[in-house]
Order: C-alpha cells, then structure tokens, then sequence
C-alpha cells in the first residue's frame, strides 16, 4: 500500500497527507491527548464524540456538510457517462441496412429440414418443433417436441436431432439443415468439446452428420424460420416427449402456404 501511495503521481503535500492518514498520524484532538497536549479528546463540533481521524474525515456533522455538497452519487454518474463516451468514440459506427427476409427453398433434389426451439419465460418450459421439405415447399413430415425444462440451446439442439433422424428414417440422402440458433450452430461444429453442458446433445448430431450423405448447416434468421417456430410454439401444448404433426393440419398450411407465397419480413441487419 505504501509503495503504491509513494509511486503515485500526485503533489507531494497530497502524498504527505494520505500518509498521516494511513497511519493514524493526524493532530485530532484524540491524538492530542495521547500527547498530553489537551485533555479533552471530544470533537469541538460534536459533543461527546471523540476526535478520531475517521471523525475529522467522515463523520463529523461539519464534515458531512461538506461532502454533500460534493454530490457524490452526481460524480459518479458524471464518470460512469464519461467512460461509455470515451468507449463509444473508439468503436466504428454500426451500418444497418433493411432486408426481406423469407423463406428460401432448397436445391431440387434436396430436402430442407427447419427445427426452431423455444423456451417460455419465467417457467423455463421449453419446446422444439421443425420439418422436412422440398425445393416446391411441400412439407412431407412435422413434429413437435415437449421437452420439460431445459435451456434454449438444448431445445435447437433437440430439434436439429430429431429432424435429422426423420430425414435419415425417410429416406433423404441429401439434406440441408436450417437453424436460426447460431450458439447451436457454433457447438454442432466444434466437435472438440465434449465436457461442454450441451456436449451430450452435440455428440448426438454430429453422429448423425457423420452417416452416409449430404448434409449442409446453416443459419436462417427468424423471419425466414417461421414455420419451425410455429411447431416449436406448438410443443408447449402438447404432453412430453416428440410428437408427429398432421401436415393437412390448417394452422400449419397457413405457415407453409405463407413461405410459399414469397411472403417476407423486414429485418433490421447490422453490417
């Protein structure tokens, strides 16, 4: 602490005087009195409080006068905006630009696999949902999982297994798979980690990726994920477990018929 205070570069009076204050070494009237100077060790201002170093600093009701006037709580806040302006002026401006975004199809020949989790708050419920279709959007598989409490990114990670394992069961040896989640993403293409909390259900897809076929992973914003979202909703009301979906079900062919249609959303993108 002394080196620290000795190092400072600061008026060497400043520097004397935190000295004496570290050390107790102040002239109160406590210190006074070890010296036999005074007999009286009280505060002039406080009666029958003793004069301490903490008492001339702090305490004394003329000390807090003082210090109020100071505004100390203003100070702070006065600093805290200096320092996020200063932050603010090293970073380069954010561009943001408009964009439609929708639904896009897959290649012919392939089958695009959508999945989407969902977690309710405060409950932490949480829910996955997605499905399987062609490059004309024809959905030819849905399904909805009730997966209890969990977090968001095991839910995407749940339905990126359970899609994949429909796609294989059906037959598809071409696949894209389509995430709006890009933690999921990231975790499903760091096969390293396998202590990770979602390492479990990462080792999962990835031996699924690791079959004999064509699977590509890729982030799809929201706007251009709102079937799967519609299933994951979906899963919160249903029992647990995964759950097969009608695909002539109406509020799903309303979904399906809107990503059809070219019917977008604006998003806001950072570039």
């Amino acid at each position: 602490m002394w080196k620290k205070l000795w190092k400072w570069k600061g008026p060497s009076r400043t520097k004397h005087f935190l000295w004496l204050v570290m050390h107790d070494r102040l002239l109160t009237n406590k210190e006074r009195v070890r010296r036999k100077m005074t007999a009286d060790g009280n505060c002039s201002h406080c009666k029958d409080v003793e004069e301490t170093t903490e008492h001339i600093l702090r305490k004394c009701s003329k000390t807090a006068a003082i210090w109020e006037k100071f505004r100390i709580e203003a100070w702070f806040s006065i600093y805290k905006m200096a320092l996020q302006n200063v932050e603010r002026s090293f970073k380069p401006p954010v561009e943001r630009r408009q964009e439609e975004v929708g639904w896009r199809p897959p290649p012919e020949g392939w089958v695009q696999v959508q999945t989407d989790g969902s977690v309710l708050s405060p409950s932490g419920y949480a829910a996955a949902g997605g499905l399987l279709r062609d490059s004309l959007g024809r959905c030819s598989s849905a399904f909805a999982c009730n997966m209890g409490k969990c977090s968001i990114t095991a839910a995407e990670l749940k339905g990126a297994i359970v899609g994949l394992q429909l796609a294989w069961e059906r037959g598809f040896r071409k696949v894209q798979l389509k995430l709006d989640s890009t933690t999921a993403i990231a975790i499903i293409r760091d096969r390293s980690d396998d202590d990770h909390r979602h390492g479990i259900l990462a080792k999962h897809v990835n031996h699924l990726l690791d079959r004999d076929w064509d699977v590509s992973i890729s982030h799809v914003y929201r706007e251009g994920n709102r079937t799967a979202d519609f299933l994951a909703n979906l899963g919160h009301s249903l029992t647990f477990g995964t759950h097969h979906v009608d695909v002539c079900c109406s509020d799903l062919c309303r979904w399906l018929d809107y990503d059809v249609m070219g019917i977008s959303q604006t998003r806001i993108i950072n570039t």
